[in-house]
């Protein structure tokens, strides 16, 4: 009779020390992922349904998010709930809920990292880490 072969143990090798396992072009997917994730804002068609079921097509654009945990100041914590409460008072009612405190720290980052790289070492955001001196 023929050996029979014992199956291998994928899981078990995977949750081992991963330190071993060698996986070719790792870094090149972690780079094209990075980079879809930047360029790749894919138009997708969903239906909505308004008040009488009437079915009314729009493009809703699908960006790709990461979730992440950050911890803030307690003084700037309130005022994104603040700056979220006013900028919905302040749009008009049809895109009230795109104001999310996300969207907000999302637009926040954005202009900050624009000006850097506009700027450079002159950008506020630069400035602040660096101590002011002490005038005499």
């Amino acid at each position: 009779m023929g050996k029979t072969s014992k199956p291998k143990d994928l899981l078990g090798d995977i949750l081992q020390d991963s330190s071993e396992l060698e996986f070719h072009g790792v870094d090149a997917l972690n780079t094209l992922i990075m980079e879809l994730g930047r360029e790749g804002k894919s138009q997708v068609t969903t239906k909505k349904v308004g008040k009488k079921g009437k079915g009314t097509a729009r493009k809703k654009k699908a960006v790709p998010k990461k979730k992440t945990t950050h911890y803030l100041l307690h003084e700037i914590f309130v005022d994104l709930d603040y700056a979220r409460a006013k900028i919905r008072q302040l749009v008009p009612e049809n895109v009230r809920a795109r104001v999310t405190k996300s969207a907000i720290v999302n637009h926040a980052l954005q202009v900050a990292f624009d000006e850097f790289e506009a700027k450079g070492d002159k950008c506020l955001l630069v400035k602040s880490f660096i101590p002011k001196k002490k005038k005499n």
